[in-house]
């Protein structure tokens, strides 16, 4: 209900502002480090579109783009976005950037493992402990996928906590109890001080693509293309840049062109 009438309030803001606007709804593994806030100010500057930014879980922004809440979508979760492009919702489409997700786990505490796969099982062998989200997001799917390729029911496990909540919060809890978790790089390397450290699994499994798309029929329709057409543009790919310097001080935490899923 709260995330309901923060929409609506978005939206009256908008319809009610001298300038045209926007409203983005983002997985918050990109809204809780700023990063798409910090991208769509250098889109505001450029083209005089004000752009709102809300974050949440990945089957979350889609059901309020279904319901025709948000003008566009920034997701990373192919196999959803799929679906929602298949049932004609969106109005333009593309991969802008990707990133990657790392398992992070407590400092001493190193894993053999060099793929995610068998890092999973190195940890339900060591019985975690394991915080994960649980909360439709795409870091979630992406968890329990890697959970079921080792042959392993983890959220039924004693050692094994669910937070649902954001990847910032759940990154809190797993540092304040020691444990391993999947976390998407932005977030993990914004999050404050945390008593994790990146166990450097390199798998190509653990890369992770995003997606932006605008929705089909909103009253902000033409503005919401320009944004996504904008984010694959010369100057959207040297805004991302710019953010990645701004905020993580290094530019490749999220990289472009990103031609996944063009």
């Amino acid at each position: 209900m709260r995330l309901g009438l923060a929409v609506a309030g978005l939206m009256l803001v908008a319809a009610c502002g001298g300038n045209q606007a926007i409203l983005v709804a983002a997985g918050t593994t990109l809204v809780d480090s700023g990063f798409v806030e910090e991208v769509a100010g250098d889109f505001t500057a450029q083209t005089g579109t004000d752009v709102d930014v809300i974050g949440e879980a990945t089957a979350q922004v889609l059901a309020l783009a279904r319901s025709g809440s948000v003008d566009v979508t920034i997701t990373h979760a192919p196999d959803l976005e799929a679906e929602f492009e298949a049932d004609g919702l969106a109005s333009r489409s593309a991969t802008v950037f990707t990133s990657r997700f790392v398992i992070a786990g407590p400092p001493g505490v190193e894993l053999e493992a060099r793929s995610a796969v068998t890092a999973f099982q190195e940890i339900a062998s060591r019985q975690g402990p394991f915080v994960g989200r649980e909360d439709g997001s795409g870091t979630s799917l992406v968890e329990s996928a890697i959970w079921q390729l080792a042959e392993v029911d983890a959220p039924a496990q004693s050692w094994y906590l669910s937070t649902g909540q954001g990847m910032g919060l759940t990154l809190q809890v797993a540092s304040e109890r020691s444990a391993f978790v999947l976390a998407e790089l932005g977030t993990f390397l914004s999050t404050g001080e945390l008593a994790l450290v990146d166990s450097d699994v390199d798998d190509p499994a653990l890369q992770n693509s995003y997606r932006a798309m605008s929705v089909v029929g909103t009253e902000s329709s033409t503005a919401a293309d320009s944004f996504v057409g904008w984010l694959v543009s010369a100057d959207g790919r040297a805004a991302i840049e710019r953010a990645n310097v701004e905020i993580f001080d290094r530019p490749d935490v999220y990289r472009t062109p990103a031609p996944l899923r063009d």
